[in-house]
């Protein structure tokens, strides 16, 4: 939740870009990102938003970190909007992380090959960075194969074999409890975010939504109509109560 004291944070204009509703940051730079240069071995974090990136940024973080069970971090202002030419000066391997459609994506990272990492969360309508079900099933169909969430395979999927001990290390640090009273991960740096209004981290509970939205018969029909509609040629699954 942005705090009162600043009033310059504000609802953006939106700019269409290839379709796509973006954010004027964005549109500024749109050739400037179609042109980045990216690594063989980048890993790329591509996420909806609020779909659980600084948890997979944590977790991506320590895997690719020589030693994972390290207390170093990297604050939530770098890793939150770092420029182009501190991107370009960042040592490899490195962690880029895009909420960007599959086809604003820029070219390089395809052409060398790069990791992609892919989250996931529920939301539509007319917001930048376009429509989640857009989002969803051209990176779906852009991958292989759906990799799960588990450290193990995250580690295999950046080719990196870690100790039971380190393991237990990431799992430890990545831990919703302790990602919500860590300052590199729960946004308490940031002077515009009052986490007392709202916390960044919130319960990491499947379901939750029940109790912010109640749908009418008539609405829940409609969504489920429009959600078999967008996705009836994806083979993804989702649990949306537990």
């Amino acid at each position: 939740c942005i705090s009162p004291s600043f009033s310059f944070v504000e609802r953006q204009t939106l700019y269409e870009v290839n379709g796509v509703p973006m954010i004027r940051r964005f549109f500024e730079y749109t050739e400037k990102i179609r042109n980045f240069e990216a690594k063989p071995d980048d890993v790329l974090v591509a996420t909806y938003p609020k779909a659980n990136t600084t948890w997979m940024i944590k977790i991506l973080g320590r895997s690719t970190h020589s030693h994972p069970d390290e207390t170093s971090d990297t604050t939530i202002k770098d890793n939150e909007a770092w420029p182009m030419d501190i991107l370009d000066a960042t040592l490899s391997p490195r962690l880029v992380k895009t909420h960007l459609l599959v086809k604003l994506v820029p070219p390089s990272f395809w052409e060398n090959n790069c990791r992609v990492r892919g989250q996931l969360v529920p939301v539509t309508l007319h917001v930048a960075w376009g429509s989640w079900f857009d989002h969803v099933t051209t990176w779906r169909s852009s991958t292989s194969f759906m990799r799960t969430l588990v450290i193990e395979r995250v580690s295999h999927f950046l080719g990196r074999t870690f100790r039971r001990t380190a393991i237990d290390e990431i799992v430890k640090h990545t831990a919703l409890s302790n990602m919500k009273d860590n300052p590199m991960t729960n946004f308490s740096n940031l002077p515009w975010f009052n986490l007392k209004v709202s916390p960044f981290m919130r319960k990491g509970k499947v379901g939750d939504w029940k109790n912010h939205f109640t749908f009418t018969v008539a609405q829940n029909e409609r969504f489920e109509k429009e959600y078999r509609r967008h996705m009836a040629k994806t083979s993804l699954h989702f649990t949306d109560d537990l």
